[in-house]
Order: C-alpha cells, then sequence, then structure tokens
C-alpha cells in the first residue's frame, strides 16, 4: 500500500480483498479517515475490525469478522445515477413452504417487505402444471398487476444477504452503463465465449458468479459484469414492458412451448439464445447469494461437513435419472432446433470480441476510443476473457489507456502492457 499512490489506494484494497481469509495490514497514512472499522472509508466486501495492538501509528490492521465467509471483488467506480431505484417484483413458486422459511423467506429484504417499495408475488404451486406454459403466465400476470421496472424469478432455496439489494442495484446500474440494451441477467452461468478445453490449472471455469452453493463459492472476472451463453433458473431478472426498462427494452417473452416437466425448465437457456437471436446478450452479475446452503450454514459446525455431502448427493440423483435426463435432452434439442440449427444464433459469431481486438490491433486502431456508453474495445473484450485479451495486448505490445470509470483508478498515462 505504502508504494501506490494515495489515489489508488482504495481500489487496490478492494481487490485484495477479495483473496483475503483472516487480516489486512496497511502501512503508512490511509488518508484523513480515522481507524474505526466504519469510518475508513473503503466498503470492504464482509465484516471488518480494525485491530487493536501496539504498533506504530502509521500502521493499522483491520480483520474479517470469521462468521462472514464472503470473497468477492467489489463494484469497481463507475457513473452512477443517485436517482436510480429501480421497483422490483420479485416472484417465487414456493411449494409447501418448506425450502422457503429455511432459505429465501429468511432474507432480510424479505422480512422487511412492509417497509420497501418492492413487491413481492409468492405462489403456492404448479398444481403439477409442465413449468414453461405456467411460469410464462405468471410473469405476464406479474408485469399486468405491477408496473414494476425489474422482475425477479428467484427459487425457494436461495438466500438474500443483508448486502443483496445494494450489490443488485448497482449491479443493473453498472450493466445499464455497459450494455443498455441487455436481455436477461443472472447471478450463475456459463461465460458466452466458454468452450470445452483440456483440463489444466489454467482452465477457465465453466460457472462464474459471486455466490455459493454446496459445490463451493464461485468466481469470475474483475468487471462483476460477464457475458452469458446460459444463466441458471435459480435467479432470472428481466426488464419489463413497463416502467424505465419499458418498450423495446423489455426482455425477450419466455417460450411457453419449451419442452418442460412439472420441476424441469431451462428457461434461462432459452431466453438468453432468444436475446441473443435478437442480437442481445445476457449477462452473470456479481451478487451475493447463497444457494441451498442458509440452513447448513446455521447447523453445528460439526454436522456442516455431512449435510453439504448429502445435499451433493441428492443433486446428482436428481440429474442423473433417467426422466432428468430425457427432459434435458428433449429441451435443449428443441432449443438447437430452433435457434442454432436454423442459424438464428451463431456462437462463433457472437464470441468475437477477442478476435475484432487483434483486428483493431493489426490495423493499427486505437483501442482506447469510446462508444456512447464509455466501453472501449479493450474493456469489452476483457469483461468476456480478461486472460486471452491480455495476450492478444501482450503479443501487440499495445498501449491501454486506464479510466477511472472503468477500472476504479485514476490514472490518465499511458502504460506498455510489457
Amino acid at each position: 500500500m505504502v508504494a501506490l499512490p494515495a489515489e489508488q489506494r482504495h481500489s487496490a484494497l478492494h481487490m485484495s480483498s477479495f483473496v483475503v481469509r483472516r487480516c489486512i495490514v496497511l502501512i503508512g497514512s490511509v488518508g484523513e479517515h480515522s481507524l474505526e472499522a466504519r469510518d475508513l472509508g473503503l466498503r470492504l466486501p464482509g465484516v471488518w475490525t480494525v485491530q487493536s495492538g501496539q504498533w506504530p501509528s502509521s500502521i493499522a490492521i483491520i480483520c474479517r469478522d470469521p462468521g462472514y465467509s464472503t470473497y468477492r471483488l467489489q463494484q469497481f467506480a463507475f457513473p452512477q445515477r443517485a436517482d436510480f431505484r429501480p421497483r422490483i417484483v420479485f416472484l417465487s413458486i414456493i411449494g409447501d413452504g418448506r425450502q422457503f422459511k429455511q432459505h429465501l423467506g429468511r432474507s432480510s429484504i424479505y422480512r422487511q417487505r412492509a417497509s420497501s417499495k418492492h413487491r413481492w408475488l409468492l405462489v403456492n404451486g404448479t398444481d403439477r402444471q409442465h413449468l414453461a406454459p405456467y411460469i410464462a403466465s405468471l410473469r405476464a400476470r406479474a408485469e399486468r398487476e405491477s408496473s414494476s421496472d425489474l422482475l425477479l424469478f428467484l427459487h425457494p432455496d436461495l438466500y438474500l444477504p443483508d448486502t443483496f439489494e445494494e450489490e443488485l442495484l448497482l449491479s443493473v446500474q453498472r450493466l445499464n452503463h455497459i450494455d443498455p440494451n441487455w436481455a436477461v441477467a443472472g447471478f450463475f452461468g456459463v461465460p458466452l465465449d466458454w468452450s470445452p478445453e483440456p483440463s489444466s490449472p489454467w482452465s477457465r471455469p465453466r460457472v462464474v458468479g459471486r455466490g455459493g452453493d454446496h459445490y463451493g463459492r464461485y468466481t469470475m472476472g474483475w468487471s462483476n459484469v460477464t457475458a452469458a451463453q446460459c444463466v441458471d433458473e435459480t435467479a432470472l431478472l428481466l426488464r419489463t414492458r413497463r416502467g424505465q426498462f419499458g418498450g423495446a427494452g423489455a426482455s425477450p417473452g419466455f417460450d411457453a412451448a419449451l419442452p418442460s416437466a412439472s420441476r424441469i425448465w431451462l428457461g434461462g437457456t432459452g431466453t438468453v439464445l432468444e436475446g441473443l437471436a435478437q442480437g442481445r446478450r445476457s449477462y452473470v452479475l456479481g451478487v451475493d447469494v447463497l444457494h441451498q446452503m442458509k440452513d447448513i450454514l446455521d447447523s453445528p459446525s460439526e454436522d456442516r461437513h455431512r449435510f453439504i455431502d448429502e445435499r451433493r448427493w441428492q443433486a446428482m440423483h436428481k440429474f442423473s435419472s433417467a426422466g432428468s435426463t430425457i427432459m434435458h435432452a428433449t429441451a435443449m434439442s428443441y432449443m438447437s432446433e430452433k435457434y442454432l440449427r436454423s442459424k438464428r444464433v451463431d456462437l462463433k459469431r457472437a464470441t468475437i470480441s477477442v478476435e475484432v481486438l487483434e483486428l483493431l490491433l493489426s490495423e493499427r486502431a486505437d483501442v482506447n476510443v469510446a462508444n456512447r456508453n464509455g466501453a472501449t474495445p479493450v474493456l469489452m473484450a476483457a469483461q468476456e476473457n480478461i486472460a486471452e485479451s491480455l495476450e492478444v495486448l501482450l503479443d501487440a505490445t499495445a498501449f491501454v489507456r486506464l479510466r477511472a470509470r472503468h477500472y476504479g483508478v485514476r490514472c490518465e498515462d499511458r502504460h506498455g502492457s510489457r
């Protein structure tokens, strides 16, 4: 920290906090802030306290609360609107309510709903109807009954931490800044440019996000916004036909004809593909959530490993069953015929940002030129595949200008990439 210019220290600390499990030692002045935990002005993820001790006044030690196990990157700086407070309708099919009471129903944003401008629409079940037509009609009902800006479909076994609303609104605001025409967003998903490759220590993750489940906590690129080829149906964020995203900006409709069952629905993938067919991208947002984990974390520590193993076995049993396999194959065949074989969607063309970057560099173009939304070719390529983008830049010995609005640091100088 002492070697960095003062204006870069907070951003560096944000990045460092992502991988720190215990303590951070600050050497040198931390500015005019007092060293009270919440007065540092650092807004680090998780709960941090200042560690008292007999060390020089120029040294401060802050430690993560061990009871708060969130490791993620903070949102980087970008132009924010103080009046950006979209209204959200939360929708969930809760069945008998057991999972809802253990997870989603314990979220503070639900428990404090009486004082919130957001609405909740909870339905008990589908009466064994197939999910595709049922959820399509449920979405239509929510849009008829509300003038909300966003709809958020949630599984009842998803827990939303106390920081959820703030993180979600920041992520949506950043997404609007990057891509005002986005189609749908989720909290877990497969990157748009991901493809199977030989396993190695440098293999890119197939599923990205900031949330956690019984397989661990997921990671993603520093931007906390990643273009996706599919998003998991545990959470689907949609733009409505009314409110500030209305008109042509509304998310693509759900396909009621998509093959589904009473408990299996691949609407996340279907909606992403429909968006790509319309020339619109969908995204994974880096928002902290817990899937099927709240009840386990609240159980005695000596029982947690057993509960996690049981939940993993249940998931494997569910998705390896003959009925599940046939239904997934049927739905994927339907979408392949509708979007890929028909050439409505060409995934190769949808993942060309790195190739475009190579072309621009070969023509000696300025890769720092921003569009009307402030996004540059470098930024858009890096958000999808930062490793390949850096490799391209290194090969070209390109010069890249870092801008505060995208990278969270005030640095207008040109830096060589080597």
